[in-house]
């Protein structure tokens, strides 16, 4: 079908099934070049893997009908090529989709290992720039200002570039994977808004994670893609676009971590209600696929030591020694706290939208009762109007001398307002404390660690225990406050930080109230919390496999999964995960799973009304007429003369058709319904 409009040589003569004007259309067509006939053919090949061709190997590229005949002796290649792609078209097909799988995993990659060495490469330009300053407060300033300028252009590139990009972008795709259809969600304009939104929050300090914001990254590239020519068909049948998308997901997750397995599986339990089993290979493949370009890069240059394997001792003892009940306890305390922090950050968005709708009222009130005195000219006012729009609050309020406490808090819960302040505390908070300017691939190396912490590191003074219990506390009120900022923020990576940071706490309070020769290794808690507390928030049993990937060890197996499931219980039993919190509040349609309802075990007769009479099929007018006379229903079964159901008519239909019979008078003389006999007959047949 490809070449199927290709013409081979102009004799012998064609023989045309059409008039004689598709004749001459045919004979013009076949005096073109040679290299004419390898364009239409190169075009006719695109086509097919577009999925652009027609079912008729006999239809070319100009739509004529062409019976060929044997391939010249002068160019036979182009016809040999054209049979081996109809014959093997499945093939092709099947070689089409995995090119795709490969480079959806690896543009995943190479998108987050470009997007790290540009957050480090800010942060790293930070640091030497408060360094340069000398003493604390210069420092200090430095440090603060750039964050503000950072943070206040990433909220600028969502605004102005792409205001989709907002989010983690979870719980979008899931509304994607469900069916629904985002305006520009997966558009180029959007991924690229999301990658600068992304790199100038980190790098402006924020707490935000990353693996949400790759997972919205990689489905529009995967979107992008399948735009291109070669590809279209993938991006036009809605079943493979689903496959394509869902395997995006799951490589934006490997592509965090470099944990292809896990990601698989935690994409499919954030993104999907009901998942399709063929779906799962293709998610593998390219989360392999983008795990290989993932340890061939990272293990060259400065982000390739990010994650060290462990070396945990023998844990075979755990259940002997009691210490896996502490494990348990770890779990459900991770669990309460998941829920915790799942209510705290939506309540505080629910609260920060509730204000903003309560003073733009009262804007709007007040700017009614000062109408009739403007204080600018219609010009200058216009354009303070259009400032107004952008930075949402009244900018003329302190003109007219309203500078009272609800104007100052409207300009601070405004778009650039909210994120400047979480900017500032978090940077007035985290420069005097080392460990909180640390990478996350440090913190995590330095919690994860089998042995005790080296005592002349940052985390030393005033003490470990101290330390440990001021990241957890201001890393988790950083992370709620920051989920709420109109800018690309994801949630995992911050909520595995407080896991690993609460577990080694307890660790490390459990070594200091048990016996010398009890034994406790604190790094083993730091993996387990990591897990529960993700567990906790996500609702997801799939963090056990990422940190099984990252520890690169198994010997923990047991009290990661105790302490996962027992998170992941608590959690559930309190409030819904992170992600369908967040598509509440956003109001994002997905599909919900079917709950347990006593109404499951009941029969359709049991519901059914039995005195409602039906309308038996041949009737006449006359008979539906003394239908609609004895009963009130809006609509009527139609039966056969056996009682079997064939359809329904409604009462309006029926009384509009009488009417017209009582207007066009026939002697009173009953007519068969023929309308009612056609349905019928149709149903009948179907």
């Amino acid at each position: 079908r490809a070449f199927a409009g290709v013409l081979t040589a102009p004799s012998p003569p064609w023989r045309l099934a059409g008039p004689s004007a598709c004749g001459m259309a045919a004979a013009t067509w076949a005096d073109h070049d040679t290299n004419g006939r390898l364009t239409r053919a190169l075009n006719d090949a695109r086509a097919l893997l577009d999925g652009d061709d027609d079912d008729d190997a006999s239809v070319g590229s100009s739509g004529l009908s062409v019976i060929l005949p044997a391939p010249a002796a002068a160019e036979p290649h182009f016809m040999v090529v054209r049979r081996f792609l109809l014959r093997h078209i499945g093939w092709v097909y099947a070689i089409q989709e995995t090119l795709l799988l490969l480079m959806i995993g690896v543009s995943a990659n190479l998108l987050a290992f470009l997007l790290d060495h540009l957050i480090e490469a800010l942060v790293m330009g930070r640091a030497a720039a408060a360094q340069a300053e000398g003493s604390f407060l210069p420092s200090y300033a430095v440090w603060t200002g750039s964050a503000l300028v950072l943070c206040a252009l990433s909220a600028m590139v969502v605004q102005f570039i792409g205001p989709a990009s907002a989010g983690s972008g979870i719980p979008q795709m899931k509304s994607v994977l469900g069916g629904m259809r985002m305006h520009n969600y997966l558009s180029l304009r959007t991924m690229v808004a999301k990658m600068l939104s992304l790199v100038l929050a980190l790098a402006g300090g924020l707490s935000v994670g990353k693996e949400g914001p790759y997972v919205h990254i990689t489905s529009c590239a995967a979107a992008c893609l399948t735009r291109l020519p070669g590809f279209r068909r993938l991006g036009q049948d809605e079943a493979l676009r689903q496959q394509m998308l869902s395997a995006a997901c799951a490589a934006g997750v490997a592509a965090t971590f470099g944990a292809p397995v896990g990601g698989v599986l935690f994409s499919i339990e954030v993104t999907s209600t009901y998942y399709s089993v063929q779906h799962l290979w293709k998610s593998l493949f390219a989360s392999v696929c983008g795990a290989l370009v993932f340890r061939g890069m990272r293990d060259t240059g400065s982000l390739g030591q990010g994650f060290r394997k462990t070396d945990f001792g023998d844990m075979d003892q755990l259940l002997h020694n009691g210490e896996i009940y502490a494990f348990a306890l770890l779990g459900c305390v991770c669990g309460l706290v998941g829920a915790g922090f799942v209510h705290a950050t939506s309540s505080l968005i629910s609260l920060v939208r509730e204000l903003r709708v309560a003073l733009a009222q009262r804007r709007t009130r007040h700017r009614y009762v000062h109408h009739s005195h403007p204080l600018l000219p219609p010009a200058r006012r216009q354009v303070a109007s259009r400032i107004e729009a952008l930075l949402g609050f009244d900018v003329l309020a302190p003109l007219r001398g309203d500078c009272s406490s609800a104007t100052a808090l409207e300009a601070l819960l405004s778009r650039y307002g909210y994120t400047l302040v979480v900017a500032f505390t978090s940077a007035m908070l985290t420069f005097p404390f080392g460990f909180f300017r640390s990478p996350p691939q440090e913190v995590i190396n330095e919690l994860f660690r089998p042995n005790s912490f080296d005592m002349a590191a940052r985390w030393a003074n005033p003490s470990l225990t101290a330390n440990l219990a001021i990241y957890v506390v201001c890393k988790f009120v950083f992370t709620c406050i920051a989920v709420g900022c109109p800018i690309s923020c994801g949630v995992f990576t911050p909520v595995f930080l407080i896991g690993a940071a609460g577990g080694r706490l307890f660790g490390e309070l459990l070594n200091d109230i048990t016996p010398v020769d009890v034994q406790i290794t604190a790094g083993g808690y730091a993996v387990v919390g990591a897990a529960a507390l993700a567990a906790g928030v996500t609702r997801t049993v799939s963090t056990s496999v990422i940190v099984f990937e990252l520890t690169g060890q198994l010997s923990h197996m047991l009290p990661v999964l105790v302490a996962v499931l027992l998170a992941y219980g608590v959690g559930n039993a309190c409030n819904t995960s992170i992600y369908d919190t967040m598509m509440t509040l956003n109001k994002l349609p997905y599909i919900q799973p079917l709950k347990p309802h006593h109404a499951s075990s009941r029969c359709a007769h049991d519901v059914m009304d039995a005195t409602l009479k039906p309308l038996c099929v041949p009737c006449t007018f006359a008979d539906a007429h003394r239908l609609l006379l004895e009963s009130e229903a809006l609509e009527f079964a139609l039966v056969d003369a056996g009682g079997a159901l064939l359809g329904a008519v409604p009462r309006a239909y029926l009384d509009l058709q009488i009417e017209h019979i009582l207007c066009s008078s026939d002697g009173g003389r009953k007519r068969p319904a023929p309308l009612l006999d056609k349905i019928a007959t149709k149903m009948t047949e179907a």
